[in-house]
């Protein structure tokens, strides 16, 4: 079935001429309605509608609200308030004042503001109501079956999903009723079997009432009338006796109790039940139903060959429907040339209803993006001066040690000049005790002097900063064994001469970026002005050393200066 929808702008003029009519007759009460919330007014129309004497107020104080959309579409409050009012207006049109186009127009304007917000409360029960317009409205038997089936089908769906327990009994109801010449659920099995699963509170009557409706029709269509009459008997006594629609409640139960003792052969019965159905639309103001009991009242006592009688509600019949007909306009009923055409203009809004979803969705998604795109934006922006803060640190700390150490060695070689330490002693000789081809260990303070020699050669020579320089340069230049440095430095720095080395090399490469032009210079010049045959180890190393690639280091020095 093709969902249908009403031109907003169709229906805002129909609603607004509503409106202006109104003022025309009565403009101080049309003002003064105007100036009264929309809840207000909800409430004060209910009370019109119990009364069945003010219709036409009640019609007056709904179109308030309606209008209130119309002004301002995406009002959250004004669109929830209009679901509410159009639906009642639709319930006055359709079984008041039998205005079907009107039930039609208020109806479907309420569904497509309810779709669009997800109200599935009052959806169900939108889609019931034009369930029983399509069913009044049918053309063709097959069409009218098909639209009234998805309509009630889905209105089941939604009523199980939003807990609306009035409407989902009302369903079953209606389900039985529709279902009846099938005899069996057939289209609605479905629908059914979810209700048999639905869970209702222990207190609700609504779910009694649909446990023994369809008990009843279970045992109807197994043939078990006994059991059928009395289930549905037991649902007619607990109809909600709040409930504003309890007449309705109890006129499809009476309804399906026609059938029953139809099949049961029961006619007396049959005819009584009828007669309890016409007392009932009498005494409640029913007029609607009063026309469809006066029909099935007909077919009754034409079936058990009474023509008298048949004669007699076929003439009341006629003359109901007459009088419908010229106070109510309906006439229109059984004609869904006005429906068609409505569906045939929605065919083109609903592209725009969808369209408009789709900007309101994918203008969500853009202000979502763009918020994740700033908030991204302020981290990094964030990490970025974090990072550089951090970077200026580690350039700070490193001139600082850099620093500390030239004014260490300093210290030290003062120290060692005023002391006028004797020079350094030989290499001790092996003892006589040792194996022969087997040295003997130098002793610790003549490793600290040699140590001593080793810093003030690193500190003075530039040859330590020549590619190819290694211990056996070192250990040449200082007059002593490859060994004997060697364990000098790892007792004293802790260290191999490699990594002793290379701290040289680096602290005199902070030295050269710290006087020399990035601009001018590269950091292969600067590797290779300290001994490095690649940029790659160089740089490797000098990260490792100072937490900073040479470029930013040398940045940050220059900025320093």
């Amino acid at each position: 079935m093709r969902k249908v929808y009403i031109l907003p702008f169709i229906m805002a003029a129909l609603l607004y001429v509503s409106g202006l009519t109104a003022y025309a007759l009565a403009p101080a009460d049309y003002v003064k309605l105007e100036s009264r919330p929309s809840p207000e007014l909800i409430g004060r129309a209910s009370s019109y509608i119990d009364a069945d004497t003010l219709l036409d107020k009640a019609v007056t104080a709904l179109s308030v609200v309606a209008n209130r959309y119309y002004a301002n579409p995406t009002d959250r409050e004004a669109r929830k308030n209009a679901i509410i009012a159009m639906s009642h207006l639709g319930n006055i049109y359709s079984f008041r004042i039998f205005d079907f186009p009107k039930a039609y127009t208020n109806l479907s304007t309420a569904r497509m503001i309810a779709e669009e917000d997800g109200d599935d409360y009052n959806l169900s029960q939108i889609l019931m109501r034009l369930a029983n317009i399509y069913t009044v409205c049918g053309d063709s038997e097959e069409t009218k079956a098909d639209n009234v089936k998805n309509l009630l089908t889905e209105a089941m769906d939604r009523a199980l999903e939003s807990q609306n327990e009035d409407i989902i009994a009302r369903l079953c109801i209606n389900m039985s009723i529709m279902q009846l010449q099938e005899n069996g659920w057939g289209a609605y099995a479905g629908a059914v079997n979810k209700v048999v699963g639905h869970r209702f509170p222990a207190s609700s009557p609504y779910g009694q009432l649909c446990v023994d409706v369809l008990s009843g029709m279970r045992a109807y269509y197994k043939g078990d009338y006994a059991l059928a009459e009395s289930a549905l008997k037991k649902a007619l006594g607990i109809a909600p006796p709040d409930e504003s629609f309890r007449e309705r409640y109890l006129y499809g139960i009476m309804y399906l109790l026609q059938y029953v003792y139809d099949r049961k052969g029961d006619f007396v019965a049959e005819e009584g039940i009828l007669r309890d159905r016409l007392k009932l639309t009498r005494d409640l103001g029913l007029v609607d139903y009063e026309l469809y009991t006066y029909m099935h009242l007909m077919n009754f006592f034409t079936r058990v060959e009474k023509p008298d009688s048949a004669d007699k509600y076929r003439f009341k019949y006629l003359m109901l429907k007459e009088e419908m007909e010229q106070n109510s306009g309906l006439s229109k009923v059984g004609n869904l040339e006005m429906l068609r055409q409505v569906e045939k203009t929605n065919d083109e809004i609903r592209e725009l209803s969808i369209q408009r979803q789709k900007e309101r969705r994918n203008l969500t998604i853009a202000i979502a993006v763009i918020a994740v795109v700033v908030i991204l934006m302020v981290v990094l922006v964030y990490m970025f001066f974090n990072l550089r803060r951090n970077h200026r640190i580690l350039f700070e700390k490193n001139r600082e040690l850099l620093d500390l150490e030239t004014h260490y060695r300093m210290v030290i070689n003062h120290q060692e000049e005023a002391s006028a330490a004797p020079s350094a002693p030989d290499t001790p000789e092996p003892k006589e005790d040792e194996p022969a081809g087997r040295e003997s260990e130098p002793p610790e303070e003549y490793l600290r002097v040699l140590f001593s020699r080793i810093l003030k050669l690193m500190d003075a020579s530039s040859e330590i900063y020549a590619q190819g320089f290694g211990i056996d340069s070192l250990a040449s230049m200082l007059g002593e064994s490859q060994r004997n440095v060697s364990k000098a430095i790892n007792a004293c720095a802790g260290t191999n001469f490699h990594q002793f080395l290379n701290s040289y090399r680096i602290r005199e490469a902070c030295r050269i970026m710290q006087t020399t032009d990035f601009e001018v210079h590269t950091v292969e010049y600067v590797a290779e002005k300290v001994g490095f045959k690649s940029r790659t180890s160089f740089a490797s190393l000098f990260k490792k050393t100072t937490g900073l690639t040479p470029s930013e280091y040398w940045r940050m020095s220059r900025k320093g200066q």
